[in-house]
């Protein structure tokens, strides 16, 4: 006798229940002190969320790693990215794989910046931001993963007990992305 475990996911489905999407952001060349947390706008089914991203570490050439978790959402069409110490955002696309990517980080392409206070309703919305700009320089890297939410947990249970760390190359900032 065989035992199948159903899921209340369709079968084209492929999370879990308990599945959680993680976002990771990088500068390379962050001007002074970076902040503790930076913001995100996620744009996803009919509705914009703001999410905080957490200090999580730095990578081996001292440069701050951003993490956050922006809920269970297969439909995220769009990200900004508030740039710390500007009035300016980074317009980030999902992969269009993100669902069959379970595990592993996807780089997010930087469709360029905005001033734009009104773009996560406009993007909500269909349209595109009013003035769209060059990013400044500062070296950003997105990417996103869909993992267990327990995932993040960890990593904001580590950085309470431990602080924030130096990571060896083996998180983010374009490393192991595909």
């Amino acid at each position: 006798m065989s035992t199948v475990l159903c899921s209340p996911a369709s079968a084209d489905e492929v999370w879990r229940r308990t599945d959680a999407v993680l976002v990771q952001a990088c500068f390379d060349q962050l001007p002074g002190e970076p902040p503790n947390t930076i913001q995100v706008d996620a744009i996803a089914d009919g509705m914009t969320s703001g999410e905080r991203l957490t200090l999580v570490g730095y990578t081996t050439t001292k440069q701050p790693i951003y993490q956050g978790s922006v809920g269970h959402s297969s439909k995220i069409s769009a990200m900004l990215l508030h740039l710390p110490g500007t009035k300016v955002s980074a317009l980030a696309a999902r992969p269009i794989d993100l669902m069959k990517s379970i595990d592993l980080w996807r780089g997010l392409e930087i469709r360029g910046c905005t001033d734009d206070e009104r773009a996560p309703f406009r993007l909500l919305n269909g349209q595109q931001p009013e003035r769209m700009l060059a990013c400044p320089d500062l070296g950003i890297k997105m990417s996103i993963k869909v993992t267990s939410s327990a995932e993040h947990s960890l990593t904001l249970l580590h950085l309470k007990h431990r602080g924030v760390q130096e990571f060896n190359n083996l998180r983010g900032c374009g490393d192991f992305i595909r």
